[in-house]
């Protein structure tokens, strides 16, 4: 998978960009409050459905906007898929994959798979296995499809088991 395209509008400090990457390695470059990091949120944004830096959409929307939007094509085998998210200071989203519709930010993770490396991910090595696990979760799950569901089925069942092991 590969992104080919990105086109961004009101997000942070980014008023309006349209680019296209290289198939191959791409560098970012610019002075400290260029929207470097604003860059690769949007990218992360459309990979997750949420920022890695506020929970809050209104401080990632531009102060004199209602809305930002986000626009890319994704290279994934041979095929060029568009997907655009439109997200409101109130909260309200519209996501479109491939042209239609999609209620579920969740369905995002299927077409840009990313693992946030930051500063603190020296957490992983330092922190709780917790932290590692849930690390190498998110990368199993990029990898094998079937990962999601029976994982989930597992957390549902250790709750049900440690919620029976409370009642006794």
């Amino acid at each position: 998978m590969s992104l080919n395209k990105l086109v961004i509008h009101q997000f942070r400090n980014i008023n309006s960009a349209n680019l296209t990457f290289n198939n191959k390695i791409n560098f970012i470059v610019g002075q400290n409050g260029s929207g470097k990091t604003s860059f690769l949120e949007a990218i992360y944004f459309l990979g997750l459905g949420r920022s890695f830096r506020s929970h809050l959409t209104s401080r990632i929307v531009q102060h004199e906007h209602k809305e930002f939007t986000l626009f890319s094509e994704i290279q994934q085998q041979g095929l060029a898929t568009p997907i655009g998210l439109q997200k409101s200071k109130n909260g309200d989203s519209l996501l479109k994959i491939n042209g239609a519709v999609s209620k579920k930010l969740a369905n995002l993770t299927h077409y840009l798979p990313i693992q946030l490396i930051t500063p603190e991910s020296s957490t992983l090595l330092s922190g709780s296995p917790k932290n590692r696990r849930a690390f190498l979760d998110w990368g199993v799950f990029y990898h094998d499809p079937n990962f999601y569901h029976n994982w989930a089925r597992i957390k549902r069942l250790l709750k049900q088991r440690n919620a029976r092991f409370k009642a006794m």
